[in-house]
């Protein structure tokens, strides 16, 4: 596997690309808009949309406009446009929180300004994020379950690191943010930066990165835009980062944290990750990749080359030593494709992943579905007099697969995400990937009327909480029930003058909040408002 990776990157060092903005993972409106624009058969049709950030020319996101990707200060110093958010959530913490921002109840705001500078093959942007957030107390899991039910939930928490709460009353973060510092060769790109990282076909999860933790620090080398060949076009990208956990407590119940909980180690974990896509030159519009990563407690990490970089070593447990791939190892691989389908103006994709890699073929053949989670999804839009019509849905499958009865005691094994040494794979205590905490299934139901810039819409959301958890505990527990989040959110945005503005009413309820079977039925409200400030 080595020589084959070694000879992809000598054979697409062939290309060359034209120098564009870049437009970075989650980036607010304006990433759906490039995505329409394929779909319509307009701007570039060469982006993938599988890793991001990516280069993309801002003046093609919107037919009859354009957008400027930066104000000039001095010579090879610009202004980048200013991003920032302002959200709300009444009862409890509801929805995605991305990039610095957290799950915490009451208002949060998130300001993200940048400063470039290029010249030649160097690029440097300082982009820092900051997060005010309220952070107020909210019900969480109850102290009122029996010790087994207890004893159940708390495999969860102890095998990811994702708290209930950050800190106590209110909390200020700052951060490096999508800063980078880079060297450009062509469409090459050697790298060091902080920038969230969004691996993947998903427009509203993905299984192994995304933007709702923070960005870490990683040293990376890829490609910032599709490199041609005869074959079709390529894209790739090799990290090495740091990841941090949080020194929180996984509950506010600080009774049931002392009894149950293990304390998690603090100290730094080792990544290593990979992907690689390729969109074949025979069949337009399709793009198929994989990716995969390898994590593990610095402090654990043996000398040699394979433990510097274990993604290229076999996907079999047993051709590389099982030893290898012990308790102190935790990896995860996808594979992924989607389909850009212009004469129908639509799109399909899905991502499909496995966590605990087979001991050997008889294994992976006999029980493929273990460890697993996947998303599919799907974009559509309908040509009107004035405008367009745009559908949207996407499902995301975290839950275990029903091998768990037979492969685990107690019905429950290890969850998307989860490791019972690594605490998962989290950066700063929030899910690298999707963003819905453990075992949960997630479906998307987006309908919108479009007309430039203009968006006026509905999204409809089923969250099923905790699957996993569930099914484990309610066999010993009648008073136990599916916790499931319907939500109905209303959706506007707007180009004023140089502002991309955009802002979502979410109308929350929850059925058997936190599992409680006699909960019965419980609101929340969550407000998002979104802003992108071009400088003129």
């Amino acid at each position: 596997m080595l020589r084959t990776l070694i000879f992809t990157v000598l054979f697409l060092c062939v290309n060359h690309a034209a120098l564009q903005a870049q437009v970075f993972a989650g980036e607010p409106m304006l990433e759906e808009a490039g995505r329409r624009m394929q779909l319509l058969g307009k701007g570039d049709n060469r982006a993938s949309y599988l890793i991001r950030p990516f280069d993309l020319p801002l003046a093609e996101l919107m037919e009859g406009d354009s957008l400027a990707p930066g104000k000039e200060i001095r010579e090879n110093w610009k202004w980048l446009p200013v991003r920032a958010s302002l959200g709300h959530s009444a009862s409890r913490p509801y929805g995605y929180y991305p990039y610095l921002t957290v799950p915490a109840r009451g208002p949060q705001l998130w300001l993200n300004p940048g400063v470039l500078f290029s010249k030649n093959w160097l690029e440097f942007r300082f982009q820092p994020e900051l997060v005010l957030a309220g952070n107020t107390a909210y019900e969480g899991f109850p102290d009122r379950y029996g010790l087994a039910t207890n004893r159940i939930y708390f495999r969860y928490p102890n095998t990811l690191n994702y708290p209930e709460r950050f800190s106590q009353g209110m909390l200020l973060r700052l951060g490096w943010g999508q800063s980078k510092l880079a060297a450009h060769w062509r469409n090459w790109e050697l790298s060091l930066s902080t920038s969230n990282l969004w691996w993947g076909p998903g427009q509203f999860q993905s299984l192994i990165f995304s933007h709702h933790a923070p960005g870490f620090p990683h040293l990376s080398l890829g490609t910032r835009a599709p490199l041609s060949t005869f074959m079709g076009t390529f894209e790739g990208q090799v990290l090495v980062g740091r990841l941090a956990s949080t020194a929180y407590a996984p509950l506010q119940q600080e009774a049931l944290n002392r009894q149950f909980y293990r304390p998690h180690r603090e100290d730094p974990r080792y990544l290593n990750a990979l992907i690689l896509a390729y969109s074949p030159k025979w069949l337009k519009g399709l793009s198929l990749g994989f990716s995969r990563t390898f994590q593990i407690h610095n402090q654990d990490r043996p000398p040699g080359f394979r433990a510097l970089l274990p993604v290229v070593m076999p996907l079999i447990k047993e051709n590389y030593g099982f030893s290898n791939a012990n308790g102190e190892w935790d990896q995860q691989v996808a594979i992924f494709g989607r389909w850009l389908l212009p004469q129908v103006q639509s799109e399909l994709y899905f991502e499909y992943g496995r966590r605990d890699h087979a001991l050997n073929w008889r294994e992976f053949i006999l029980n493929p579905e273990h460890a697993r989670a996947y998303l599919m999804g799907f974009t559509k839009l309908w040509t009107l007099k004035k405008g367009h019509f745009q559908m949207r849905a996407e499902l995301t499958q975290q839950q275990e697969s029903i091998n768990r009865l037979i492969r685990y005691s107690g019905n429950a094994g290890a969850t998307w995400h989860s490791h019972s040494s690594l605490r998962g794979f989290t950066h700063r205590g929030e899910p690298l990937g999707v963003g819905l905490g453990p075992g949960t299934n997630m479906q998307t139901l987006e309908l919108a009327y479009l007309q430039g810039w203009k968006k006026t819409g509905i999204r409809l959301e089923r969250v099923a909480r905790n699957e996993d958890f569930y099914y484990a505990a309610a066999g010993a527990n009648a008073g136990l029930g599916p916790w499931t989040d319907l939500a109905l959110a209303l959706l506007w945005e707007r180009k004023l003058a140089n502002i991309n503005l955009s802002a979502t009413g979410q109308f929350i309820h929850s059925h058997h909040y936190q599992w409680q079977a006699a909960a019965g039925l419980s609101s929340n409200f969550n407000l998002q408002v979104q802003m992108v400030y071009h400088w003129p």
